[in-house]
């Protein structure tokens, strides 16, 4: 199994993406004195957590732990300190990956369908994936 993480108020990349393609983007990281205004580019900085409902407050520094053991707690996740995209690289270790593309197609009722270009930096070797996501 596998998940695509994105962060558009917080990464440039992900918000160029989501600006291009009309997404929205959520801040969960407060500038600071920010007053819940749309974001002009992405906020990398430390702040506090905002639109994250019981964790509102929380310092981002501190948001993973806390969320992490909120997951926990709940049986629903866990810190996982494998960085791999396949059984192959487990038994290797963590490998660098490098995005050399990406797209963006909308299917249908809401359902988006995003593919990455992934190039292993150790190999080489490119792979196209693929994952059709659900936007709510």
């Amino acid at each position: 199994t596998g998940a695509v993480m994105a962060v558009p108020a917080h990464d440039t990349r992900d918000f160029a993406f989501a600006g291009k393609y009309k997404l929205p983007i959520r801040v969960v990281i407060s500038p600071p004195d920010w007053h819940s205004e749309e974001l002009k580019e992405a906020y990398t900085e430390p702040g506090l957590m905002v639109n994250s409902g019981t964790f509102n407050g929380t310092p981002s520094q501190d948001g993973i732990k806390t969320v992490t053991s909120y997951l926990e707690q709940k049986g629903w996740g866990g810190e996982d300190k494998t960085i791999s995209i396949s059984k192959e690289h487990q038994a290797k270790g963590p490998v660098a990956y490098e995005y050399t593309a990406f797209d963006f197609s909308p299917l249908d009722a809401g359902n988006v369908e995003l593919i990455i270009n992934i190039k292993d930096l150790n190999s080489g070797k490119e792979t196209r994936a693929h994952s059709i996501f659900t936007l709510f």
